[in-house]
C-alpha cells in the first residue's frame, strides 16, 4: 500500500435509451479501513482462541472452522501490505480466560504482553467467535455466519476494540458441485475478507456512469477511455462541449465530471458536479437524477480519501 492507484481495470457495459447512449465503466478503487491505528502501530499477531471447527459439532456439518478463518485473515492482511509484520501465531490459547460454558473472557494483560513478547508485534487480533449454521425456516439455502474478533495492545487493560460482524450468506440450490467442504471455505474466506476491511484498506469494485453516443467526438473518446486513456478522452469531450448545444452540450459537461476524477481532482470534481446539477435541474430531468446520484458518490469519495490519506501517513 505504499502507492494509493486509482483505477486497476475497467469493464465496459454499453446501454441506449431512445436515442441516448451511456456506458457503465467498472474500476476498482482503494478504501480505507474502519478502524485508524497509530503509526507506531506496525506489526500484529493473530490467535485463534475458538479451535473449533465442524469435527467437533457432527450435527453441523457447515460450522466454521475458526482455525481456517484466522489463517485466511491473516492472508488477506497480509496482501494488504498495510503492517510491516502479520504473525500466525501456531500456539493453542483456546483455554486462556475461558469460563464454563466455552464463555470466552477478554484476554488478560500478563496473556497480551506475554503473546506480543513472544510473536514480536505491537498488537494481537484474537478470534474470539466464528460460527456458523444454515438458518432454519428459510425458503432457501442461507447460512447464518459470526464472527468477533478483539484487538489487544499490552499498554491497556482491556481490549482496545470488538469488531462483532454477522451476514447471512445464500447457496445456489442448483449447484450439484456445491460440498460442505467448499461451502465452509466460502463462508471462511467471505467473513476473512469482511473483517480484514475493518484493519486495512482495500481495494473494490465501483461503477461510473457516461455518455458514448450522440456524435462522433463522444464514440472516440469512448474508444480512448476503454484504453484507459483519459487525457485524450478529455481532449475530445472538451472540444465537442465547444461545438454542442442544448442537451448534447450538457452530457459532454457531465462526462468531465467523470474526467475530474478520474484524473484525480476529485474535489473538483464534485464542485463541478454541483454546479451542473443547479443548471440541469429544471431542464433535463435525467441529468438531474444522473448527477444527484454522482454528487453523493463524489461526497463520500472525498470523505473516503481523506481517511485514506491519513492511514498511509505511516509510510511517509
Amino acid at each position: 500500500m505504499k502507492k494509493l492507484l486509482t483505477l486497476l481495470s475497467l469493464v465496459f457495459v454499453l446501454v441506449s435509451c431512445g436515442t441516448v447512449t451511456y456506458s457503465t465503466i467498472e474500476m476498482d478503487q482503494v478504501y480505507p479501513a474502519s478502524i485508524e491505528f497509530p503509526a507506531s502501530l506496525q506489526k500484529i499477531g493473530l490467535v485463534d482462541r475458538v479451535n473449533m471447527s465442524y469435527v467437533n459439532v457432527p450435527s453441523n456439518p457447515l460450522c466454521m472452522d475458526s482455525k481456517i478463518f484466522t489463517e485466511q485473515l491473516a492472508k488477506q492482511l497480509a496482501e494488504a501490505d498495510y503492517f510491516e509484520d502479520v504473525i500466525l501465531c501456531d500456539s493453542d490459547v483456546s483455554l486462556w480466560e475461558r469460563q464454563e460454558g466455552d464463555r470466552l473472557l477478554p484476554l488478560s494483560k500478563s496473556h497480551v504482553e506475554n503473546l506480543c513478547d513472544d510473536l514480536g508485534v505491537d498488537m494481537i487480533v484474537s478470534t474470539e467467535r466464528s460460527y456458523s449454521a444454515p438458518l432454519k425456516n428459510a425458503l432457501s439455502p442461507v447460512i447464518l455466519a459470526e464472527t468477533v474478533l478483539r484487538l489487544y495492545v499490552p499498554e491497556r487493560d482491556r481490549p482496545l476494540k470488538t469488531i462483532a460482524l454477522s451476514d447471512t450468506i445464500a447457496l445456489d440450490f442448483y449447484d450439484s458441485a456445491l460440498s460442505y467442504g467448499l461451502i465452509r471455505n466460502d463462508i471462511e474466506l467471505y467473513m476473512a475478507e469482511k473483517n480484514a476491511h475493518y484493519l486495512a484498506p482495500y481495494w473494490t469494485s465501483v461503477e461510473r456512469t457516461y455518455f458514448s453516443g450522440g456524435n462522433i467526438d463522444m464514440r472516440d473518446a469512448a474508444m480512448f477511455v476503454s484504453q484507459n486513456n483519459w487525457e485524450k478522452a478529455g481532449e475530445l469531450w472538451n472540444a465537442g462541449k465547444e461545438k454542442a448545444k442544448g442537451k448534447l452540450k450538457e452530457q459532454f459537461e457531465f462526462n468531465l465530471i467523470l474526467y475530474d476524477e478520474m484524473t484525480g481532482n476529485v474535489e473538483g470534481a464534485y464542485k463541478r458536479c454541483l454546479e451542473f446539477q443547479s443548471r440541469v435541474a429544471s431542464a433535463y430531468e435525467d441529468l438531474s437524477v444522473f448527477s444527484g446520484y454522482y454528487l453523493l458518490i463524489l461526497k463520500q469519495r472525498i470523505s473516503d480519501i481523506q481517511r485514506l490519506n491519513l492511514q498511509l501517513q505511516r509510510f511517509q
